[in-house]
């Protein structure tokens, strides 16, 4: 009985694996749109642990052990992982944080994510990473006919001006050279603030309203309805703003709406439906992880 007891302990402790692809790693992603690109090609279940960002509430489950900025080495310990994906600019690598990684018998992945294309690459540096070469490619294929599929359908309206907003206080924006900016272009926008000479630029109030868009998309992710109410007010003080004086101000707060993941392809299709009220959009691409959302819409502000 103590034989096996022993042995049943040790089959618990030990990383599953695959006949034909030998040990799963098992994964610790520190990088939220990581882990919503191993969720949407269907690899969620090399997943141990998760940072403290992840929203997904299909990852709630899963212990968060740590952001940018911190590290709970203490929790991801015992979880021996085989793999930790990290996003760190070059040269930002908090000091120690290679020699931990080591220390735990692991190797570090460290995605750059910027732009629409960074998305595709790095989800298949992740799926060769868990050795889910072949549900990655199918994932990454069918977010790019997602979004594809959009580009198409709005290809033959002119561009709309618009703005992004990203948070409540309307004075951070998504300018040209972003993932955000790419998206909007295959939704059939055009980003009044591409000119700009940062990717993330911080504007006043006057300078918003001299961008003049035609439509304001404001990014509230899981925001709460104080956070909305305190959105609201900052459009209230603008009235002339042409996407005020329009009533096209649309709220997105669904989960993904700042997350360059998976989740992007949905996102283009909002932004496109936003945009352009009038075209009917091809059927979504299947969702590989059949997730399913409440709406694809947005909230205007009245």
């Amino acid at each position: 009985l103590v034989c096996l007891l022993m042995v049943i302990g040790c089959r618990r402790n030990t990383p599953t694996g695959n006949s034909s692809q030998g040990v799963q790693p098992r994964v610790v992603s520190l990088v939220p749109a990581a882990s919503d690109l191993l969720e949407g090609m269907g690899a969620a279940d090399h997943l141990v642990a998760v940072s403290n960002y992840d929203v997904d509430p299909k990852l709630s489950g899963l212990p968060k052990v740590g952001d940018y900025l911190t590290t709970d080495w203490e929790r991801i310990a015992p979880l021996h992982p085989g793999l930790i994906i990290t996003q760190y600019a070059q040269g930002r690598t908090p000091a120690g944080f290679a020699q931990r990684v080591q220390d735990l018998g692991a190797t570090q992945l460290n995605l750059h994510i910027e732009r629409l294309e960074d998305i595709y690459a790095a989800g298949m540096e992740l799926a060769d990473a868990v050795k889910e070469h072949e549900k990655g490619a199918a994932a990454i294929a069918s977010l790019k006919e997602q979004i594809e599929s959009v580009r198409h359908a709005v290809a033959g309206e002119a561009p709309v001006p618009t703005l992004i907003v990203v948070g409540p206080e309307g004075s951070s924006i998504a300018g040209a050279g972003t993932y955000l900016d790419d998206l909007l272009k295959a939704a059939g926008g055009k980003n009044v603030a591409e000119k700009m000479n940062s990717p993330w630029p911080m504007i006043d109030r006057e300078r918003l309203a001299s961008f003049q868009p035609q439509v304001i998309i404001q990014l509230l992710a899981s925001s709460s309805p104080q956070v909305r109410q305190q959105a609201e007010l900052v459009w209230k003080s603008l009235p002339d703003v042409p996407a005020v004086k329009n009533d096209r101000v649309v709220r997105l707060s669904e989960w993904y709406v700042m997350e360059p993941g998976y989740q992007v392809g949905r996102l283009t299709r909002q932004f496109a439906t936003i945009l352009h009220p009038s075209i009917k959009l091809p059927q979504s691409a299947t969702n590989l992880s059949t997730r399913q959302s409440p709406s694809d819409g947005g909230v205007p502000v009245r």
